[in-house]
């Protein structure tokens, strides 16, 4: 697999061994929700120009994730994203299936649970990506709190046989490309499609 992706093994490993809980349930949701670091914190800035003539950087403060951006379904846990790359949509919907990978939900539950304030992480935004990657380099020096949106996509492709679209949706993605860009094929997975795809050609003849 490309360095930039953690192997799903690795993932779970890393979520279960963190002993601090604050770590470990942002680990989790940053992983489980394709998220930005900032946004997780209190509150993101983001420079960006605007103007085609005239372009000018201007910088815009857009508010972090919130007790109340979780919505607890039956069936799943939904959280409504910051969403600060896309004007026309000001927040992305993720879900997390209560299905399956209880080992990613329980760490974002019992936080979730636990807080009595009105953001999730009272911290900035330099502050989170510091206690990631402070545990993610434990396992590898190469790790890094981007490689988690990385791997996050890949798995969906190569673990759970989500399409391009499917991915798009469950990462909480506005265009096809984002998905595209953040999810990294396996070469070894694909040699293995195409040897099984061509022993079913010959039985077929």
């Amino acid at each position: 697999m490309p360095k930039e992706v953690i192997p799903y093994e690795k993932v779970r490993e890393i979520v279960e061994n963190c002993k601090d809980r604050r770590t470990r349930a942002l680990i989790a949701m940053q992983y489980a929700f394709n998220a930005r670091v900032g946004e997780l914190s209190m509150e993101y800035r983001h420079r960006y120009v605007v103007g085609k003539k005239n372009p000018m950087i201007e910088t815009k403060v857009v508010q972090g994730l919130t007790v109340k951006d979780f919505y607890d379904n039956p069936k799943y846990i939904e959280v409504h994203l910051p969403n600060f790359k896309n004007t026309r949509l000001t927040r992305k919907v993720v879900r997390l299936t209560k299905g399956g990978e209880s080992w990613l939900l329980t760490p974002i539950v019992e936080w979730i649970n636990s807080k009595r304030g009105m953001h999730v992480f009272d911290i900035q935004q330099c502050r989170i990506r510091g206690l990631i990657d402070k545990e993610l380099k434990k396992y590898h020096p190469a790790y890094s709190t981007h490689c988690l949106r990385h791997s996050r996509c890949t798995h969906l492709h190569s673990k759970f046989g989500y399409s391009a679209y499917e991915i798009k949706e469950s990462a909480g993605h506005a265009r096809l490309e984002t998905s595209a860009q953040y999810t990294r094929i396996d070469p070894q997975l694909m040699m293995d499609k195409i040897m099984v795809a061509e022993m079913e050609d010959e039985e077929d003849v």
